[in-house]
C-alpha cells in the first residue's frame, strides 16, 4: 500500500512534489511555486465547474465587485467573455 499526504495548503502540496514525495494535480490557472516542474493533463480529461454568485441588488465591497467583474472578463478555456448585456440577460 502507497503513502498518501494531504493538505489543504498549496504550497505545502508543491513542496512536496518539489521535494520527490510524490506528484499533485494543480488548476491550469494556480498559481505555482518557481521550480516546479508542471506538465498538462491530456488523457482522461479533467474538468471542474467553479461558479461566482451574488445576490442581485445587494451591495457588496468594491473588491468583490472586481473580483466579479474581471472572472466574467476573462476567456476562460478558450471561451468568449461575457459581456454586460448577456449576464443581465
Amino acid at each position: 500500500m502507497s503513502t498518501q499526504f494531504r493538505s489543504d495548503r498549496d504550497d505545502w502540496v508543491q513542496a512536496m512534489a518539489m521535494a520527490g514525495v510524490g506528484f499533485t494535480y494543480i488548476p491550469e490557472y494556480a498559481v505555482t511555486m518557481q521550480g516546479l516542474c508542471v506538465r498538462p493533463l491530456i488523457d482522461p480529461p479533467i474538468e471542474r465547474t467553479v461558479q461566482i454568485v451574488t445576490v442581485r441588488g445587494r451591495p457588496h465591497v468594491p473588491a468583490v465587485g472586481a473580483f466579479v467583474n474581471e472572472a466574467l472578463r476573462f476567456p476562460w478555456n478558450g471561451t468568449r467573455a461575457w459581456t454586460k448585456e448577456a449576464r443581465e440577460a
